[in-house]
């Protein structure tokens, strides 16, 4: 039960993080960090997959309501939970994960860690950019902004980690 109310708590805060103070946040114009992925990173992968798919679905939505698109970030944000094992399957070099998987410092290393974050966040920013966009031709602008969001928000959530989610190895 405590695992629950510390999951509501960390979506509460970040969700609330996002929409009153890293929406505002705009570096050159396109860059703004998404640091609402955070609390979906750290979904527990034994999680049963609807309550995942409810809680990132409510997230995106919520986002979109404050950021006035129309589900852009609801789908991102349930791709993101679908990819994410499947992502976590592939950098493991195809092994399964022993025990509980947490993406935290401590649990996993650096250059882990920076590659399962940056990953994710290129993915889910991919999504956005291809979708607020909708314009194909315009197609190189799109990985530019993709790059630059997924590289800054990498930066930020990997600080945020090693800053307040850093757990000591057993």
């Amino acid at each position: 039960m405590n695992s629950i109310v510390a999951q509501v708590f960390r979506f509460i805060i970040f969700l609330g993080l996002q929409i009153f103070i890293f929406n505002n946040i705009r570096f050159l114009n396109s860059i703004n960090p998404q640091i609402y992925l955070i609390p979906l990173l750290l979904l527990p992968l034994e999680m049963k997959k609807w309550i995942q798919y409810i809680v990132a679905f409510l997230t995106g939505f919520l986002i979109d309501i404050f950021f006035n698109v129309y589900g852009v970030h609801a789908l991102a944000a349930l791709l993101l939970v679908f990819i994410k094992p499947y992502w976590m399957f592939l950098i493991n070099g195809f092994r399964p994960v022993e025990g509980t998987f947490k993406p935290v410092p401590g649990e996993k290393d650096l250059n882990w860690l920076l590659l399962f974050v940056f990953g994710i966040t290129f993915f889910h920013q991919l999504i956005v950019s291809i979708f607020e966009t909708f314009n194909m031709s315009e197609f190189f602008h799109i990985i530019w902004i993709t790059l630059l969001n997924a590289i800054f928000t990498t930066i930020v959530i990997i600080s945020i980690l090693y800053l307040f989610y850093s757990e000591k190895k057993k």
